[in-house]
């Protein structure tokens, strides 16, 4: 928890108008200080152009000086003559109305002085100035280490007596041992810098007062905004969502963030309906963070763990139903031997995963819905609880009822006690439906007790609905249509007996032709065993020939053989030739080459002698194998003589066989003599047979349709147990 109630400032802080005041403050501080740094650097500049200009007027008359020292020593005038000059000249001479320029030599005496003539010729050595200062000796040194150079002193100006700061510049005439100086007077500095300063100080001030009045517009054109949105901000996280968040009409940031604070205002009226609708929701519900920490309760999810917290609190120790916000969820365990094997139940849940939770004795299902922002960024998972206890044991006590049924045992009945709502009439119906399906199952019972004792009178009369009135009507049918054909087959049995007689004095007719077909047909026995012996011996003659035939392929296959090996032989002695070709035209390209390449053609010519052998072996295998073949032609032709006189002898065994189917035949015809009588017996007894296997067909049909009606309806109750008194 913050240390600080919403919305309100802490002690050390300060408001936005005072860190503008104190940012205006320092800014005006800076404007300052950047404005006295630049009149510093005004005087330095001031003072620098001056000393810039004094040198360039000391190099000036330093120039003309060495004019008239040129001249001299070219002998244009004496030494004397262009000393004079040079000093009349500079004596003369003036810059910015009243600087001069003064001469004196390295004793230090002074040469020339515009202003001051009574110097001439003195010994300036021992002057000073008011704070001490050799100055003359001082032009003198700098001159003697430099050649020239700046000397900070005190001088009167022109027409005063009190000493001022100045600064000369000195540069040295060696040939004449002169010193040529010109200084600035520090104080015409001083009062053009005072001059700048004072005007840009005026026009400083007058930017800083404006600028300090605008900011202080800009400071409470911002302030008054902020705790405007501040103020709007505080009664929105009161709870007032009825506020109307000032400035949304400005063009600026400001109006920016109130147009934000009005859209914020929009999604926080939004969240406190889903939040409301959540309480009002009769399903209990719940909301986690991505933590897992429970960050809102519906009312139902409350009175739910309030009406069961004395279980709850034998899983989950402590367990308080009015403090589930901030509390972890993972307080509530998994189970260890389940689908997620013990794992937090946060991360189940977070996963998007159905979790069962068994807490002292009662079976919750959560159901989590993952909640998204407008951008797809997590807000928080809504868990859904579904108490299944009464639903289990419901559904315990159902599938008991069905395994009974299962079973055959049909009075198991479902408690109607402690049940309301839909599990009342669920269980209601499933009685209803056992009790309709006992009665029909003893009705179904009874009735076909009296159709195994043999009471084909027995019907079913009791009215039901649906599927159980067709299986009633079914059975009436079944015993009419049994009834039906037994009554059929009782006839066709009287019919049949009669028939059998007339067919029994027909077939001792038959026995008696019979007796003589009996003796031909020994004859024929014998006669048989005969053509067998004669068959066998064709068979043996055949045999040999199959042999001598098989002989004679397998030596004709031999000769192709041989005729493949010759073909191959013939195409490489082809290559050989082919290759001896190309060598040939390759020792040629050699030979036109000249030169040392004649190694080159022994090579060829090498090459082009080993094809030549080969090209001489390969005709002696051809004729190797051409003497091959003639020897396999000849077995073959040896092969096939013996295969003629083989078939030589099966040709007379064939003679004989014929001989003896002669005899056969004059049997035969005896024994036709005789078929003819069997034909007559068995041509009436044929018809009356037919006609009794009308009837036994008849009789067949009708009882295996009895049959098959006779299994079905047993199957359908054989797994009923019936009460003893049905039984």
């Amino acid at each position: 928890m913050s240390p600080h109630p919403p919305f309100a400032r802490p002690h050390s802080g300060a408001s936005i108008g005072a860190r503008l005041t104190i940012l205006i403050v320092i800014m005006v501080i800076g404007a300052a200080g950047i404005a006295g740094f630049g009149l510093r650097e005004l005087r330095l500049t001031l003072l620098h152009d001056r000393q810039d200009k004094t040198r360039n007027l000391v190099e000036v008359a330093h120039g003309v000086v060495e004019r008239f020292g040129a001249i001299a020593e070219r002998g244009g005038m004496s030494r004397e003559a262009a000393q004079t000059a040079a000093l009349e000249t500079l004596r003369g001479l003036r810059y910015d109305g009243k600087e001069y320029f003064w001469i004196n030599d390295m004793a230090p005496r002074m040469v020339m002085h515009p202003l001051r003539p009574d110097l001439e010729g003195q010994d300036l050595s021992t002057t000073r100035d008011p704070a001490g200062t050799p100055l003359f000796v001082e032009f003198v040194r700098t001159v003697e280490a430099g050649g020239a150079g700046f000397v900070d002193y005190l001088w009167p100006q022109p027409g005063g007596t009190d000493p001022v700061p100045k600064l000369s510049y000195v540069k040295g005439y060696q040939p004449w041992g002169w010193v040529v100086g010109s200084g600035i007077y520090i104080d015409d500095v001083d009062a053009i810098f005072i001059r700048q300063a004072t005007i840009t100080a005026g026009i400083a001030a007058v930017i800083f007062t404006l600028a300090v009045v605008l900011a202080s517009r800009i400071v409470r054109g911002i302030v008054r905004p902020v705790r405007a949105l501040r103020r709007a901000m505080g009664d929105l996280s009161d709870g007032h969502l009825d506020v109307v968040v000032p400035g949304t009409e400005a063009g600026d940031e400001l109006g920016d963030m109130a147009r934000a604070l009005d859209a914020l205002k929009q999604v926080a009226v939004t969240a406190v309906r889903s939040g409301s609708g959540l309480d009002q929701v009769g399903s209990p519900i719940m909301m986690i963070d991505g933590d897992g920490v429970v960050f809102h309760a519906n009312q139902a999810i409350t009175a739910m763990f309030a009406s069961v917290s004395a279980e709850i609190s034998r899983s989950v120790p402590g367990f308080e139903p009015g403090r589930l916000i901030g509390t972890p969820i993972d307080r509530f365990p998994v189970a260890a031997g389940g689908e997620h094997r013990g794992g937090p139940l946060s991360r189940i849940l977070l996963g998007g995963a159905e979790v069962r939770l068994d807490l002292g004795g009662r079976t919750f299902l959560l159901v989590p819905h993952p909640v998204a922002g407008r951008h797809g960024q997590p807000l928080g998972t809504v868990v859904e609880w579904n108490d299944r206890t009464d639903e289990l044991r419901i559904e315990g006590e159902i599938s008991g009822m069905v395994a009974a049924a299962v079973r055959g045992d049909l009075s198991a009945r479902i408690p109607l006690a402690g049940k309301a709502g839909f599990f009342l009439t669920t269980s209601e119906g499933i009685n209803r439906l056992a009790e309709t399906v006992s009665g029909v199952s003893e009705d179904l019972a009874d009735a076909l007790g009296c159709l195994a004792a043999g009471d084909l009178t027995r019907r079913i009369g009791t009215d039901y609905d649906g599927v159980f009135q067709r299986l009633g009507n079914d059975f009436n049918a079944t015993a009419d249509t049994l009834a039906d054909v037994v009554g059929r087959i009782s006839a066709g049995s009287r019919d049949l007996a009669e028939r059998t007689e007339q067919q029994v004095s027909s077939l001792r007719r038959t026995t008696a032709t019979m007796e003589g077909l009996t003796g031909t047909v020994r004859a024929n026995v014998r006669t048989s065993v005969r053509v067998e012996e004669a068959a066998v011996a064709a068979h043996g003659s055949a045999d040999k020939g199959a042999g001598v035939a098989e002989d004679a392929v397998d030596a004709m296959r031999r000769i192709e053989e041989s005729s493949s090996h010759i073909g191959d032989i013939v195409s490489m002695i082809d290559e050989i030739a082919f290759q001896t070709n190309l060598l040939a035209l390759n020792a040629a390209v050699e030979a036109a080459r000249a030169g040392d390449a004649g190694r080159g053609f022994a090579v060829v010519a090498t090459e082009v002698r080993t094809l030549a052998q080969r090209s001489a072996a390969a005709p002696k295998d051809i004729k190797r194998l051409i003497h091959t073949s003639g020897e396999e032609v000849h077995d073959g032709v040896v092969l096939v003589r013996a295969a003629g006189s083989a078939l030589t002898d099966i040709t007379a065994s064939v003679g004989k066989v014929a001989d003896l189917i002669g005899v056969i035949a004059r049997a035969t015809s005896k024994q036709a003599e005789g078929l003819d009588e069997v034909g007559v017996a068995i041509a009436s007894m044929d018809a009356m047979a037919q006609q009794n296997a009308a009837l036994v067909e008849e009789s067949s049909t009708a009882a295996e349709s009895l049959e098959s009606q006779a299994r079905e309806l047993t199957s359908l109750i054989s797994f009923f147990t019936l009460t003893a008194e049905a039984a």
